[in-house]
C-alpha cells in the first residue's frame, strides 16, 4: 500500500509520465528494503501512476476539457471519487491478488 501511495503522489509532482521515471531507478533499493520481488515493486507503480487525482496530472485530460470547452472542475468531480475507490477497494484487492499468485508474501 505504501509503494503505492508514494507512486500516486510521485505523480502530484512530476505529473503522471514522470513517476516512472522518478521512481523505477529506486525500485531495486524498494525491492530489497521491503522483501518483495522487483516485479511486485514495479507493478505498485503502476497502480500509482494510474490513479490520477488532479486533472493536470495528465496532460491529454487538460487539453480535452479545453477543447469542449468544460471546466476542469466537472472532471475533478469524477478524479477525487475515483482515487478514493482505488485506495480503499482497489489497492487492497491488488495486493491480495498478489498473494493468492504468491508474488508478494
Amino acid at each position: 500500500m505504501a509503494l503505492s501511495i508514494i507512486s500516486t503522489l510521485t505523480g502530484l509532482v512530476a505529473t503522471i509520465p514522470g513517476v516512472p521515471t522518478v521512481l523505477t531507478p529506486m525500485a531495486g533499493d524498494f525491492a530489497q528494503i521491503t522483501g518483495f520481488s522487483l516485479l511486485a515493486v514495479i507493478m505498485t507503480q503502476v497502480i500509482g501512476f494510474s490513479t490520477v487525482i488532479f486533472p493536470y496530472q495528465v496532460g491529454p485530460l487538460v487539453v480535452a476539457m479545453q477543447l469542449s470547452k468544460e471546466p476542469l472542475s466537472k472532471l475533478l468531480k469524477i478524479t477525487l471519487p475515483l482515487t478514493a475507490i482505488t485506495v480503499v477497494v482497489l489497492m487492497p484487492l491488488d495486493f491480495l491478488w498478489w498473494q493468492l499468485l504468491g508474488w508478494v508474501s
